[in-house]
């Protein structure tokens, strides 16, 4: 053989063979980037948190992903969805680049529009993309204009078409969805955020009344977690007691500065008028409750066996901090003077009581267990206690136990700074200090959602 220079070269030279090997392997391995991954499709199954979901409603959160790992295998629009949020959800864990996270996510918004255009599609695989559309926008944090503002003339009128049907033709894996995109809006209307969906988008979706339908295990994933159709029983009223909650709570997140105007008396007047409506709405679903939430941790756990007990309780346990951060929440908005506070207090003595009470349990009659780590179910309730305590100790009580979630997608570690470095310009001026404002100045971005 010839070189372009003449000189001859021997084929069977190691060199040779190994330069042609390195070029064969790199050719395939560049275009396997170019597909889909099934890696990335396990790590979704497996790893993929939806915060302000997964420590609420884990059971059905595990289900959901293997129904749609299932309906990506036969759905390209799905995989791509699914693959860019395993690929942020990774690149985020792991503090890598997200630019191959959002090559997913345009295409997945494109198979998106091929679904929605195609009348012959089922609009619950289009309520899947979206979905998982909305996950991706909720873990970026607000750095992506959300796809469903505006949406698009065809998803509103796909939505109302589906919207219109008989509710009993809509998969329980679209109620559940359509359920979690209700609590997610909420989560991002919070903090000075805008929403993920369009106001008409959010009146579209259907109200379901009643427990949202658990799902079912598919099959060879009925072992993988633990005792599934108990615990999903028990839980389905802690569930529905938390996401009718989390509806008021994106009320309130609209009554903000953020959403209204209140630079006068009268905005005023309205803002605190409407805030006794929410408290009486509040206390409405408290006093609604599920009996299992009303019980004694005692009786639970004399009636249940303990990783059963432990579950539940762990669950009440944040279903109850996330009502009393509410009252944080509402004291807040109202604005009054640091010392006029008014249903705050005692929902912060609750809040500290709740976790310090979970840590508790976690240490009794076990000398050697792990180390206790707070539920990330806990975190908006330990930063509101943290910014509204006006006080160090009990300040740096907060800031402590946020950082020991320890989870890059919840923002732990910048949750816990912020806590802190805001607290501390507050006690310092003596006044509340806008939170995203001072996020700005101090870190030089708002915050991530929460």
């Amino acid at each position: 053989m010839l070189t372009s220079s003449g000189s001859s070269v021997d084929v069977d030279l190691p060199s040779v063979l190994i330069s042609r090997d390195i070029e064969l392997t790199t050719t395939i391995d560049l275009l396997n980037t170019r597909g889909l991954s099934a890696h990335l499709t396990t790590y979704f199954t497996e790893e993929v948190v939806c915060p302000g979901i997964t420590p609420f409603d884990n059971i059905n959160w595990q289900h959901a992903k293997h129904h749609i790992a299932s309906l990506g295998e036969k759905c390209t629009a799905v995989a791509l969805g699914m693959t860019a949020v395993a690929a942020l959800h990774k690149s985020t864990v792991l503090n890598l680049a997200n630019s191959r996270a959002l090559v997913y996510y345009s295409s997945a918004k494109y198979s998106l529009g091929e679904l929605l255009s195609d009348p012959c599609q089922d609009f619950n695989i289009s309520i899947v993309v979206v979905f998982l559309l909305c996950l991706f926008e909720l873990l970026h944090s607000g750095e992506i204009a959300p796809i469903l503002k505006p949406a698009t003339p065809t998803f509103i009128e796909r939505l109302t078409e589906w919207a219109k049907q008989p509710l009993s033709s809509h998969s329980p894996l679209s109620v559940r969805l359509v359920v979690w995109l209700k609590i997610i809006q909420s989560i991002t209307l919070r903090g000075g955020g805008q929403g993920l969906l369009d106001e008409n988008v959010h009146e579209l979706l259907p109200d379901y009344s009643g427990l949202a339908p658990n799902l079912e295990a598919l099959p060879g994933h009925e072992d993988e977690y633990m005792p599934h159709h108990m615990f999903q029983v028990l839980s389905a009223p802690l569930f529905d007691f938390y996401f009718r909650l989390q509806l008021l709570s994106g009320e309130l997140a609209r009554l903000t500065h953020y959403h209204r105007s209140r630079v006068s008396g009268s905005d005023q007047n309205e803002v605190v008028c409407s805030l006794d409506d929410i408290k009486s709405r509040l206390r409405a679903v408290w006093d609604s409750r599920p009996t299992i939430q009303r019980q004694t941790p005692e009786t639970i756990r004399t009636q249940l066996a303990p990783c059963m007990s432990g579950a539940l309780l762990q669950l009440i346990g944040i279903c109850n901090a996330a009502y009393h951060a509410e009252f944080v929440e509402i004291d807040r908005i109202l604005g009054d003077p640091l010392l006029r506070w008014t249903d705050s207090r005692e929902s912060i003595q609750a809040i500290r009581k709740i976790v310090d009470d979970d840590r508790q349990s976690h240490f009794d009659g076990h000398e050697n267990c792990d180390a206790w780590s707070p539920n990330s179910g806990y975190i908006r309730a330990l930063f509101l206690y943290a910014i509204e305590c006006m006080d160090t100790e009990q300040n740096q009580w907060a800031v402590d136990r946020i950082a020991e979630i320890q989870s890059p997608i919840y923002h732990c570690a910048y949750f816990s700074a912020f806590a802190k470095t805001l607290s501390d310009a507050q006690i310092l001026k003596g006044r509340r200090v806008t939170s995203k404002y001072f996020s700005v100045w101090y870190f030089g971005s708002p915050p991530p959602y929460m």
